[in-house]
């Protein structure tokens, strides 16, 4: 009797990382769930990397776990799918950070078996200690412990929160003006260029480095045996039968064996080869190294993960004698912020870097949407006249307005750890943003708002539909993708309406793959539904515009009582990033709508006309799911000749159920004889249509010979907002 077939495989066809953390999370759960204390198996995992790392030499161990966890390769990097993790460097310095000195290299081979069961016991032990501080929250189904469990394992898993040329003009645009940078230069010892020299440099030139050393190693002439340094390395640290093969033979491998495990010498910095990777003096790559080092020894009575926080914020472990060994490449850049925001704190600062956030936002946003209005630093009032709120930017397009609030604060350790302390960040920055949105829709619609004299803001035409917009320096990725589940609690007031937020390199990304101004205004249609649905679930707000571009976020006929995780999403906005910036030879495209080239053409057409209820007609030509749209395109071009020859003008009707903005389409296609009544046909279609449905959007598309939209009449449903 054949053997039935075996169950599906739930996790077949997800992507490896995200198949390895769902692994991971169930064979520990099942461990603490048998009784093992949480505690208890972090201490058992914080021995078992002791004796990984007992004799071994700190330079050497980092320098394999660099290369196993942290050197990416642009045209293959998949977030999804490289198993490389930062943490997993990070913790491992921070237990050798409890060492006095550099220790000597024991007997080992640090290959890929070494970095296996490193990987292995801190991957363990960051999931265990996120479940610690998840637990330490509160209640898992309260919103606001979910939140902190999620910043919990946020804070320990992920790291660099954008591209390294973004984070390159925020330094620039936060701490670049003279009197910052004048504070900068007396107290750290350079100022901004210099430090992201630096960390661009070095991080440049490590891959030669580690190269040129294992090709000296395989190019030295000398009789290979025993007295060759290499020779005498391996017959103290490799096992094997190694000595049996051929002379010939072990000056070919084991050359490669020993540059594999002694990597990290070739690593190891100086101010004076800082400076010269950099292009800076001997003195500022001094500086830049001390102020961003720790010391051996400087984490012997220190809880592993609050050690490995201070690595993460200071990512160089000062050897002595002059040279520092790197922990992971590329963090240096990341904590110049927190090192420079410890320098110039105060006031001033504080109020230059919000003005700088609202203009960068504000900014970016107007190159997309090029409004027809844009109104900067709005003040709302009340019936009186008084001053209630402020709105940092209006931008205005037809009948659409967005409203944008920039929130610069910034995020104390313990709030990104997942503390208590993320309640009352939250409370004060996104609790005041979703009051401060539903101010600025009310405002914007009654006609309260007046500019810093007083004088009204008149906005043109009738506004009927407003979005909002909260763009944040620090990450809130913990609550960003999922605000629906605060709903309830005390940081969102049940029927609140919390504005869309997101990062401002985030926001960057959205905006250099945004094709029309209409495709952002259906996104946040889109984006808004997600939180009243309140099932869906993903990693950051990126994840949710990559579902957009590619599939669409249309959710109305799913299943309502199932929740719906996603994984991640962005790597094809990776690897186009990364072809944008040269970084990557190989071909990247651009992600864009799989929309039908007849859409496009008209969308492209509306948008450089703009004709009044252009953004409207837009966003329903974007509207239909699927091959819909293809097939009304299809129907229209059916139309055109029998429009001709019957000389009797044609008229098509499409609906879009898209709750809460359901969207009636028709097209007029009028003899070229009547092209001069064409638009008095869409006059009486509209009107018919309105009185058909009063309660929808009703756009009508008026066409001659062909498929070019030659003219629109739109009508707003009667109730929409």
């Amino acid at each position: 009797m054949p053997s039935p077939d075996p169950p599906d495989d739930p996790l077949a066809g997800l992507p490896t990382n995200f198949v390895l953390g769902m692994e991971r999370a169930m064979r520990l759960l099942e461990e603490i769930a048998a009784g093992k204390d949480v505690v208890v198996a972090i201490a058992e995992r914080r021995r078992a990397l002791d004796e990984l790392l007992d004799g071994v030499d700190t330079v050497h161990a980092l320098g394999a776990l660099i290369r196993s966890e942290v050197a990416l390769d642009p045209e293959s990097y998949s977030e999804s799918e490289t198993p490389g993790s930062s943490y997993v460097v990070e913790m491992t310095a921070a237990a050798l950070l409890a060492r006095s000195a550099r220790a000597p290299n024991g007997a080992r081979v640090l290959d890929g078996a070494f970095t296996t069961q490193v990987r292995e016991v801190t991957g363990d032990a960051c999931f265990l200690e996120s479940l610690r501080r998840a637990l330490g929250a509160g209640s898992p189904v309260s919103g606001v412990s979910a939140a902190r469990g999620r910043a919990a394992a946020q804070d320990l898993m992920l790291r660099a929160p954008g591209w390294v040329w973004q984070e390159h003009e925020t330094l620039r645009g936060l701490f670049g003006e003279e009197r910052f940078e004048a504070r900068l230069r007396a107290e750290v010892g350079l100022g901004v260029d210099e430090a992201i020299a630096c960390a661009d440099g070095w991080v440049v030139e490590a891959g030669g480095w580690a190269a040129d050393r294992l090709a000296n190693a395989l190019a030295d002439d000398r009789a290979f045996g025993p007295g060759h340094p290499v020779y005498d390395w391996a017959d103290s640290h490799v096992g094997g039968p190694w000595r049996d093969q051929p002379i010939e033979q072990q000056a070919q491998f084991l050359p490669m064996v020993w540059a594999w495990s002694t990597e990290g010498e070739a690593l190891v910095l100086t101010p004076e080869r800082l400076a010269s990777a950099s292009g800076v003096s001997v003195e500022h790559a001094r500086c830049y190294l001390e102020a961003l080092s720790l010391k051996l020894g400087e984490a012997t009575d220190i809880d592993w993960f609050q050690a490995t926080d201070m690595v993460r914020w200071k990512p160089f472990i000062d050897l002595g004698g002059g040279e520092y060994m790197p922990t992971v490449p590329g963090n240096d850049l990341w904590a110049l912020r927190s090192l420079f925001e410890s320098v110039v704190k105060g006031k001033s600062y504080a109020k230059h870097r919000g003005s700088w956030l609202e203009q960068r936002a504000a900014g970016l946003l107007a190159g997309v949407l090029r409004p027809t209005q844009d109104v900067r630093n709005a003040y709302i009032v009340d019936a009186t006249g008084s001053r209630i709120g402020e709105v940092d930017a209006i931008l205005q397009l037809d009948d659409t307005v967005i409203c944008v609030e920039a929130k610069s604060a910034t995020m104390r350790p313990s709030a990104r750890r997942g503390g208590d302390a993320l309640r009352g960040f939250l409370a004060e920055n996104f609790t005041k943003a979703v009051e401060q949105s539903a101010r600025a829709r009310a405002a914007v619609l009654d006609g309260r708002l007046v500019d810093e004299a007083g004088r009204p803001i008149a906005l043109a035409g009738h506004v009927r539909e407003v979005h909002t917009v909260a763009v944040t320096l620090d990450d809130l990725s913990a609550v960003a993708p999922v605000v629906w589940q605060l709903e309830g609690t005390e940081l969102l007031a049940a029927g609140s309406a919390p504005p869309w937020v997101l990062t401002l390199h985030e926001l960057e990304q959205v905006c250099a793959t945004t094709e029309w101004p209409a495709q952002l205004i259906l996104f946040l249609r889109r984006r808004a539904r997600l939180n009243e649905l309140a099932r869906h679930l993903a990693s950051d707000e990126l994840d949710w515009w990559m579902h957009f571009l590619n599939r669409g976020l249309y959710f109305e006929d799913e299943d309502a009582a199932a929740r719906v995780r996603f994984a991640s999403l962005t790597g094809p906005l990776d690897a186009w990033m990364l072809y944008e910036r040269g970084l990557r030879e190989t071909p990247a495209p651009k992600s864009r709508m799989p929309l039908d080239d007849r859409s496009r053409a008209a969308l492209t057409r509306l948008d450089a006309r703009r004709p009044d209820g252009w953004m409207l007609a837009s966003v329903a030509l974007m509207s239909g799911a699927g091959t819909a749209m293809a097939d009304i395109w299809d129907a229209i071009e059916e139309a055109v000749p029998r429009a001709q020859s019957r000389q009797k003008v044609q008229r098509l009707r499409f609906e879009f159920q898209d709750h809460p903005w359901p969207i009636v389409l028709v097209a007029m296609v009028v003899p070229d004889q009547g092209r001069y009544e064409l638009g008095a046909h869409l006059d009486d279609a509209l009107a018919q249509r309105v009185a058909e449905s009063p309660d929808v959007d009703v756009v009508v598309l008026g066409f001659l010979h062909d498929t070019t939209v030659r003219s629109i009449r739109v009508a707003r449903a009667q109730t929409t907002d």
